[in-house]
C-alpha cells in the first residue's frame, strides 16, 4: 500500500479530480509538475523524520515512491544513507533509474566517482527483492523491461549526465566509442542517454517556476 511509512508524502499518491495522482506529473515533468514538486517540498517540510520517510520510499519495490524520493533528494534530502539507498535502487534496476541518476547528479558530491565504476562495469543489475514477486505484480512495480534493457537504460542515463561534466566528458566520449557501449545505447528503447539530461533541465526549470531551490543551487 503506497503511503505506508511515509505519510508526509501520501498526498502525492492520492487521485485528484482528474484521477491523476500528483506523482505521475513528475515522471516526465509534464504540465502540473510544479504543483507536484511543491507537494514534495511540503512533505519534506512537515516530516518529523524526513530521512526515515525517504528511506521508506526507496525501500519500496515500486518505482513510483522511488520517483518521489528522487525529487526529495534533489530538493535537499541528501544525507549519506539516503544517497546510498538511491544508488542501491539504481543498481537494482528501478524503472526510474534516469531520475535517480539525476538526483545523484544534483545532490551527490561523489557523483563522478560513483559513475565511473558503474559505467565501466556496464551497469549490471544487482539481485533485487522483486524477483520474488509474481510476474504481473513485478511488471506493475518494476515496469516492462528485462535486466539487459534496464542495464542499457541505466548506462545511457549515466553517460548522458557524465557528458555534462567537464571532468568526465572526454572519458565518457571514449566509453561511448566502444562497440559494446554503442550496442547498449542502440538497444535502449527508453533512450536514457537523452532522457536523463532532459529531465535534469526540466527539473531545474520546474523548480525555478515553483520558486523551489534544488540542493545544487
Amino acid at each position: 500500500m503506497l503511503g505506508f511509512g511515509y505519510q508526509s508524502f501520501a498526498p502525492l499518491f492520492a487521485h485528484n479530480e482528474q484521477r491523476v495522482p500528483p506523482y505521475l506529473h513528475l515522471l516526465n515533468l509534464m504540465p502540473g509538475a510544479d504543483a507536484s514538486l511543491m507537494l514534495v517540498q511540503q512533505g519534506i517540510s512537515i516530516s518529523r523524520d524526513r530521512v526515515g520517510e525517504i528511506l521508506k520510499l526507496l525501500n519500496e519495490n515500486d518505482w513510483r515512491p522511488h520517483l518521489v524520493a528522487a525529487c526529495a533528494i534533489a530538493l535537499g534530502v541528501n544525507d549519506t544513507q539516503v544517497l546510498d539507498a538511491a544508488w542501491m535502487r539504481f543498481d537494482e534496476g528501478s524503472w526510474v533509474s534516469p531520475q535517480l541518476a539525476v538526483a545523484a547528479f544534483i545532490a551527490d558530491s561523489g557523483f563522478a566517482q560513483n559513475v565511473r565504476g558503474r559505467i565501466e562495469a556496464r551497469c549490471p543489475i544487482q539481485v533485487r527483492r522483486s524477483w520474488s514477486l509474481g510476474s504481473m505484480v513485478r511488471h506493475v512495480a518494476m515496469g516492462p523491461s528485462g535486466d539487459y534493457n534496464r542495464s542499457c537504460k541505466a548506462l545511457g542515463a549515466l553517460l548522458g549526465l557524465a557528458s555534462r561534466m567537464p571532468l568526465l566528458q572526454p572519458w565518457a566520449e571514449d566509453q561511448m566509442s566502444t562497440p559494446d557501449v554503442e550496442q547498449m545505447l542502440r538497444d535502449d528503447w527508453d533512450d536514457g542517454f537523452r532522457l536523463a539530461p532532459r529531465w535534469l533541465d526540466t527539473l531545474r526549470a520546474t523548480a525555478g517556476a515553483a520558486h523551489l531551490k534544488l540542493v545544487e543551487s
